[in-house]
C-alpha cells in the first residue's frame, strides 16, 4: 500500500515538474540576452567608476611606497657603511670627516655619503632630493642641517613623539606636486661615543635609540603619476577585452541554453523514474538500518562500560545495562532526567549557562579526552570514574555520548602502589639518615666525655682555691700553700681548658641542632597524606626533602639552591609533593654518580630552584649527570620502565611523579636532557585551584 502511494506521488511530481521546468526554461531563453547584457553593462560601468575613483589614491600610495623604499635603502646603506667601512677605515688610520675632499687620506662621514647616494639615486628615478637635518646640527651644517621650514619642524615634532611612524605631506613646489617623506634618524650604539666626544658637537648627552634627526626623501609626483597611468591604461585594455569576451560568452551561453532546454524535459522524466527506483532502494535501506539499530542496541546493552547519551539540554536519552549496574538506577529512572543526577558538577561549582558544559569542557580540556570525575550512585555515595565524552552533530543539534568506567579498584591499587613506593624510598634512605644522625651524635658524645674529664681537672683547682681561701681568712697563707695551688693550676692546664671547653660546648649544641633538624625533616616528610588539599610552602617542602635525601647526594654532588623568596603558597597535597621532589632529587644524584665512577675526585652539581611564571609556580631540578638516551625519552613516565640496573629502581618514581603533578594537581612535568651533559626536570603547579580559577573567570565574564 505504501509503495502504491509513493508511485502515485512521483507520477504527479513528474507531470508538475515537467510543466514548471518548461515554463522557466522558456522565460529564461526569451530574456537571457537582455538580462545578461544589462548586468554586464552595469558591471563594466561600476568597474570604470571605481578605477577612476582609485586613480588618485593609487598615485599617492605609489609615491609614498617609492619614498619609503628610498629612505629604507639610504638608512640601510648608512648603517652598513658605518659598521663595515668606517670601523675598518679607522683601524687603518683613515680620517672620517665632512671635509674629505680637502684632506688627504680621508673618507666622507656616513651622513655625508648617504645624502650623496640618495640624491644621485633620486635623480635617476625622476628627480628628487635626500636630506638629513636636525635641531642639533654640527657647525659645518648650520646652513642646511637645521629645521628650516614648517614641514621640517612638524616632522621633528611627529617623529620625536612616535619614532616608528613616518611623517609625509603632499605639496606644490615650483608648480609641481611633490611628496615629502620623513622618518626618524635614531642614534646607533656605534655612533654615541663619537657624537658625545666630538669637539664641535652641539649635544653631548646622546644615548642609543635617541632621535637625533630626520631623514627626508622628496620626489615629484609626476614619476608616480606616469607609472600609475601606464598601469591603468593596461587595466582599461583588460576591461575592453573582458567586455568583448563577455558578450561573446553570453551569445554562446544563450545558444547552448536553447539547445539544452529541449533536452531538459526528457531528463526530468528520466530523473523521476530514477527517483522511483531510489525510493524502493531507500525502503530496503530503512529495513537494513532497523536491523543494524537492533544489533547496536544489543551491543550497547552487553557492553562492559557504561554508555550514556545526553541531548543538548543535558537530558539523558539512553542508559545501558552496564551503567544501570554501576549507578544502581533502573533505566526508566534515569532516561528523561538531567545528567547531573549521575555526574554532579565538582564541589562548589555550577555548570556554566549550559547543563553539559562541565562534561564537554572540564575547565578548557577538549571533549573526547579521558579524564577522571566523580559519579553519584543511587544511594548518594560518590565514586571515581573514568569519563570519555564525544560529541555528535545531527543537523542543528548534537548528542553527547559518555563512556564511563568505574575506577574504584584502580584507585585502590594506585594508592597501595604509591604507599609501597614511599615505603621503599624511606627504606632506601634509612641507612643514610642513620649515618647522618650518627655523625653529630658521635662528636656530641666525644665532646661530652672531654667536658667530663675537664671538670675533674677543674674540680682539683676548686679544692686548692678553697684551701687558699680558708688560709687567707685565717691569715696563715704561706709559700708552700701558694706553690701547691700553682702546681695544681699547671697540672690542670687552665688556659687550654678555657680555650677548648667553649668550643666543645658549641660543637655539641651544633650537633644537637643538626640531629633535631634531621628529625624535623623526617617528621615533615613522613607526615601522613590527606585527601584534602592545603596551602603548601614549596620552599620549605623542598628544603625538607633535600635534608632527608642528603646522604644520597652529598658524596657525588654539590647542592645549589635558587629559591624565589617571594614565591606564593600553592594548593596541594604536601606528602605527595614531597614524594615527587624526593624521586627527582634521588634520580639526579644517581645520574651524577654514574658519570663520576668509583675513583672520582670531583663532584657534579645538582641545582634546585623555584620561580613564578604568571599564575604558575615552576620548580626545576637540574643535574650534570649522564642524560637520558634518545631512544627511551618518550617512555620515561611509563609505569615500571627504568634504565637502572636491577635492585636500584622499580620504574615507578617518574610515573608516580607525573600522576601526582598532572592528575592530582592539574600541573605539568617536562624533561629537557642532553646525553652526556645532564637533565633538567621542570614541574609547573597552578597557584590557584580549579575552583578559584572558575570564580575568577565568572567574575570577569560578569564584569
Amino acid at each position: 500500500m505504501e509503495l502504491k502511494n509513493k508511485e502515485a506521488l512521483f507520477g504527479n511530481l513528474r507531470r508538475s515538474t515537467g510543466s514548471t521546468t518548461g515554463g522557466l526554461v522558456g522565460l529564461l531563453c526569451d530574456r537571457t540576452v537582455i538580462t545578461f547584457s544589462v548586468l554586464f553593462a552595469f558591471a563594466i560601468a561600476g568597474l570604470s567608476w571605481h578605477q577612476a575613483r582609485q586613480s588618485s589614491q593609487l598615485v599617492e600610495l605609489s609615491a609614498i611606497q617609492h619614498a619609503a623604499r628610498y629612505s629604507e635603502a639610504v638608512a640601510e646603506f648608512r648603517s652598513l657603511y658605518t659598521s663595515e667601512v668606517v670601523s675598518t677605515a679607522k683601524s687603518h688610520g683613515l680620517e672620517i670627516t665632512h671635509d674629505y675632499k680637502n684632506r688627504p687620506g680621508a673618507i666622507p662621514l656616513p651622513a655625508t655619503l648617504s645624502m650623496l647616494l640618495g640624491n644621485r639615486l633620486a635623480k635617476n628615478e625622476g628627480g628628487g632630493q635626500t636630506q638629513l637635518y636636525s635641531p642639533y646640527p654640527f657647525p659645518w651644517r648650520s646652513k642646511t642641517g637645521g629645521l628650516k621650514d614648517d614641514f621640517s619642524r612638524e616632522a621633528w615634532a611627529s617623529v620625536t613623539q612616535n619614532p616608528n611612524k613616518p611623517f609625509y605631506r603632499f605639496q606644490d613646489e615650483n608648480g609641481h606636486s611633490t611628496v615629502r617623506y620623513a622618518v626618524a634618524d635614531r642614534m646607533r650604539a656605534s655612533c654615541v661615543h663619537c657624537h658625545n666626544t666630538h669637539p664641535d658637537t652641539p649635544k653631548n648627552d646622546w644615548r642609543e635609540g635617541d632621535v637625533r634627526g630626520i631623514l627626508e626623501v622628496s620626489f615629484p609626483m609626476k614619476y608616480a603619476t606616469t607609472k600609475t597611468e601606464a598601469a591603468l591604461q593596461e587595466s582599461w585594455w583588460v576591461i575592453v577585452g573582458i567586455g568583448i569576451l563577455g558578450f561573446s560568452c553570453i551569445s554562446l551561453v544563450v545558444r547552448k541554453q536553447r539547445e539544452e532546454s529541449r533536452q531538459l524535459e526528457q531528463r526530468v522524466i528520466g530523473r523521476t523514474q530514477e527517483l522511483q527506483s531510489a525510493t524502493e532502494k531507500q525502503i530496503k535501506t530503512v529495513r537494513l538500518l532497523e536491523e543494524r539499530e537492533a544489533r547496536l542496541q544489543a551491543i550497547l546493552e552487553t557492553a562492559n562500560e557504561g554508555i550514556v547519551t545526553i541531548n543538548a539540554q543535558g537530558v539523558v536519552e539512553s542508559f545501558n545495562e552496564a551503567a544501570a549496574k554501576m549507578f544502581g538506577f533502573r533505566t526508566e529512572e534515569v532516561v528523561g532526567k538531567n545528567v547531573s543526577m549521575l555526574i554532579p558538577p565538582p564541589s562548589g561549582e555550577k555548570p556554566n549557562q549550559h547543563p553539559t558544559n562541565y562534561l564537554r569542557t572540564d575547565h578548557a580540556k577538549a571533549a573526547g579526552i579521558n579524564r577522571e570525575v566523580e559519579g553519584k550512585r543511587k544511594d548518594g555515595t560518590l565514586f571515581p570514574m573514568e569519563l570519555a565524552v564525544s560529541e555528535v552533530h545531527l543537523d542543528n543539534a548534537y548528542l553527547l555520548t559518555a563512556i564511563i568506567r568505574d575506577v574504584t579498584q584502580r584507585h585502590q591499587l594506585q594508592t597501595e602502589l604509591a604507599h609501597a613506593q614511599k615505603l621503599e624510598a624511606v627504606g632506601q634512605l634509612a641507612a643514610g639518615i642513620a649515618h647522618e644522625i650518627n655523625t653529630p651524635t658521635q662528636y656530641v658524645g666525644d665532646n661530652t666525655r672531654f667536658l667530663k674529664d675537664a671538670f675533674g681537672d677543674i674540680d682539683t683547682v676548686f679544692d686548692s682555691f678553697e684551701k687558699l681561701l680558708q688560709a687567707a681568712k685565717e691569715r696563715s697563707v704561706d709559700e708552700q700553700l701558694v706553690a701547691e695551688v700553682e702546681a695544681t693550676l699547671q697540672r690542670a692546664d687552665i688556659e687550654y681548658l678555657r680555650e677548648e671547653i667553649p668550643q666543645a660546648i658549641g660543637q655539641s649544641l651544633d650537633g644537637v641542632e643538626r640531629v633535631a633538624k634531621i628529625v624535623r625533616a623526617m617528621k615533615e616528610f613522613s607526615h601522613p597524606g590527606t585527601e584534602e588539599k592545603s596551602l603548601v610552602n614549596l620552599t620549605e617542602a623542598i628544603e625538607t626533602t633535600i635534608t632527608v635525601a642528603r646522604n644520597e647526594w652529598k658524596y657525588v654532588a654539590e647542592m645549589i639552591t635558587e629559591f624565589d623568596l617571594e614565591l606564593p603558597v600553592v594548593p596541594g597535597l604536601p606528602g605527595e609533593l614531597n614524594q615527587v621532589f624526593l624521586n627527582l632529587i634521588v634520580n639526579a644524584a644517581h645520574a651524577v654518580g654514574d658519570t663520576l665512577g668509583d675513583d672520582a675526585t670531583e663532584k657534579g652539581t645538582i641545582t634546585v630552584g623555584t620561580r613564578r611564571d604568571g599564575d604558575w609556580v615552576e620548580i626545576f631540578i637540574r643535574d650534570t649527570g649522564t642524560g637520558i638516551p634518545q631512544d627511551v625519552r618518550t617512555r620515561i613516565f611509563d609505569p615500571f620502565f627504568t634504565t637502572k640496573e636491577v635492585g636500584r629502581g622499580t620504574g615507578q618514581g617518574l610515573a608516580i611523579a607525573r600522576s601526582v603533578v598532572v592528575d592530582k594537581h592539574g600541573g605539568t612535568i617536562d624533561c629537557e636532557t642532553e646525553t652526556g651533559k645532564g637533565t633538567t626536570f621542570l614541574v609547573r603547579l597552578p597557584i590557584h585551584s580549579s575552583r578559584q580559577l572558575s570564580e575568577v573567570d565568572d567574575a570577569s565574564s560578569n564584569s
